[in-house]
């Protein structure tokens, strides 16, 4: 028997079943255990009365996902009450940037927002739980409150309750063959209020340029700016967050956006890293995973 986790896989060792009822018994508590055999119960079937209220919509959703088969509700925590959840209305399944059984899994998506009905931009990944890696929404509200230019609103999001990987507290068993380190990975999803157009996109070569200018006003960090004055950290105190502390580390095509009004926008700030403490000023450490930093 074996188990795929976004971690690692591992499997049993060989059971010599002689009877019907030896294999029968061994399923049982799988059958009942749905969460644990990896569905995700926070996803459900839309029933017509749903798909009423996307009649609008429901052109455009279907053709921004090429795989789409039916409509699904998928459920968003609150970003500071996680209990609270918003239910949208997606092209199932979505579209992953890597098909692969292990990692972050990213899917980004359109969903229709069943408070607002309105279409907003939702993205589902599995973060690195680990000390030092903030949440997504928890680093959009630091951006928020230092008023950090041409990032996208946030909407909803947090982590999904019980969807968090296990086995990585099993690699160091005795029966376990040699892996990588590994971390905690909890199922996150969110939620952005735009949509937006990818920065490939564009409409003309200024348009273009003026995207990615606007979204590197967000990129510079601190440190990029200490070597090239010989200012002293109380003198840029009073500087945006993005210039004094705070690093996106993810620049790319895929990371930017563009409105309809043309300007661009920073989006996927998941992967960024603090240089130093909004509070006290003082350096933080870089190395936040054993097989990253």
């Amino acid at each position: 028997m074996q188990r795929l986790t976004r971690g690692l896989s591992f499997a049993s060792t060989p059971s010599p079943y002689q009877y019907a009822n030896d294999l029968q018994d061994s399923f049982v508590g799988i059958a009942v255990a749905r969460l644990q055999r990896g569905y995700d119960t926070s996803v459900s079937p839309v029933s017509p009365e749903d798909l009423q209220q996307i009649q609008h919509v429901e052109t455009r959703l279907r053709n921004e996902n090429p795989a789409h088969r039916e409509f699904r509700i998928i459920m968003v925590p609150d970003r500071d009450v996680p209990k609270v959840e918003t239910r949208f209305i997606i092209s199932f399944p979505p579209k992953y940037t890597a098909r692969s059984p292990f990692g972050r899994a990213t899917r980004p998506m359109l969903a229709f927002n069943m408070e607002t009905r309105e279409i907003v931009f939702l993205k589902d990944y599995w973060r690195a739980d680990v000390d030092g890696m903030e949440k997504e929404g928890e680093i959009y509200a630091l951006l928020e409150a230092k008023g950090v230019p041409n990032i996208a609103p946030f909407g909803k999001g947090n982590d999904i309750r019980h969807h968090k990987t296990l086995t990585h507290t099993l690699r160091n068993e005795k029966w376990a063959c040699w892996s990588k380190a590994m971390v905690l990975l909890s199922q996150y999803r969110m939620s952005l209020d735009v949509v937006a157009r990818l920065l490939t996109s564009f409409k003309s070569s200024r348009e273009f340029v003026s995207a990615i200018a606007d979204a590197m006003t967000g990129k510079i960090s601190f440190a990029d700016s200490d070597r090239k004055t010989n200012f002293s950290l109380p003198q840029h105190i009073n500087m945006p967050i993005s210039t004094r502390m705070s690093f996106h580390r993810d620049i790319s095509a895929g990371n930017i956006l563009i409105t309809c009004e043309g300007k661009g926008l920073l989006i996927d700030w998941d992967l960024s890293i603090k240089l130093f403490d909004p509070n006290t000023g003082k350096k933080l450490s870089s190395a936040r995973r054993p097989d990253r930093t």
